[in-house]
């Protein structure tokens, strides 16, 4: 059985160029944080991503400034992550019977429907 998983992955930098700052709960500190929403091709024995997109929050659409010195395009914009996911998973060309998603997702009636 084949199917497809939506997560939502942080990766911590120590970088100039980050998404944002935040204060993720792990670290009890604030951290350079870039996220992105992934879709996964998974099977029995293994999983292998096919789609990755950045997310960003809401208060990047307005701060040009930000967007130029971490070399966001002007184009990509915030977009809700159960979006993204429905997004990328449509985008992978892939009709799996099953998809998998963590908690956030599945509380998402649009995300469930889409």
């Amino acid at each position: 059985m084949t199917a497809q998983m939506c997560t939502v992955a942080g990766r911590y930098l120590q970088a100039f160029t980050v998404a944002w700052i935040h204060e993720p709960e792990e670290f009890g500190k604030q951290a350079n944080c870039q996220v992105a929403v992934s879709v996964h091709a998974v099977s029995d024995t293994a999983s292998c991503p096919n789609q990755w997109r950045l997310f960003l929050p809401p208060e990047w659409d307005a701060d040009a400034k930000r967007r130029l010195r971490t070399g966001v395009p002007d184009v990509v914009r915030h977009v809700e992550k159960w979006q993204l996911a429905l997004d990328e998973a449509a985008a992978s060309g892939m009709r799996p019977p099953v998809v998998v998603a963590d908690a956030a997702y599945g509380q998402n009636a649009l995300f469930r429907a889409g």
